[in-house]
C-alpha cells in the first residue's frame, strides 16, 4: 500500500517537473540599445498613451505634468499621489497590473530591496 501511495506521488510530482521544464513559446528578451535604434517620443508615437505617475507632492506632479504633456502630445500623465515610503509596498501589492505606477519616486534606501523583489529592470 505505502509503495502505491509513494508511486502515485512520485508520478504527480514528475508530471509537473515536466510540465515546468517545456517551453512558454515566448521569444527571449533582446536589448535592443545595441542596435543603434533611436526612439523619438513626439515622432514615434500615433496614437494617445496614458501613463500613470506616483508622487507624493501634488504641486510638484502638475508642474511636471504640464511641461511633460507640451512635449509630449500623444501621451497623457494620470497622477495618483502615493507617499514616497510607500511606493515599494504599493509597487509589490499591484506589480503587474494596470493599477501600478508607470513613473515612480521612492527614497534612494529602498533601491536594495525593490532589486530583491525584482520591481525594479534596467532599461
Amino acid at each position: 500500500m505505502k509503495k502505491t501511495i509513494f508511486s502515485i506521488a512520485l508520478l504527480f510530482v514528475l508530471s509537473f517537473v515536466l510540465v515546468a521544464c517545456g517551453g512558454n513559446g515566448e521569444e527571449e528578451c533582446t536589448n535592443r540599445a545595441d542596435e543603434g535604434q533611436e526612439y523619438y517620443f513626439d515622432q514615434d508615437q500615433t496614437e494617445t498613451v496614458t501613463i500613470t505617475l506616483w508622487l507624493d507632492n501634488e504641486d510638484y506632479a502638475n508642474a511636471i505634468i504640464s511641461e511633460f504633456e507640451e512635449q509630449n502630445p500623444g501621451i497623457r500623465v494620470r497622477f495618483n499621489e502615493v507617499g514616497s515610503v510607500d511606493v515599494r509596498q504599493q509597487l509589490e501589492l499591484y506589480s503587474g497590473s494596470t493599477a501600478a505606477g508607470d513613473v515612480v519616486m521612492f527614497p534612494h534606501d529602498h533601491i536594495g530591496a525593490a532589486l530583491q523583489s525584482n520591481l525594479l529592470y534596467p532599461i
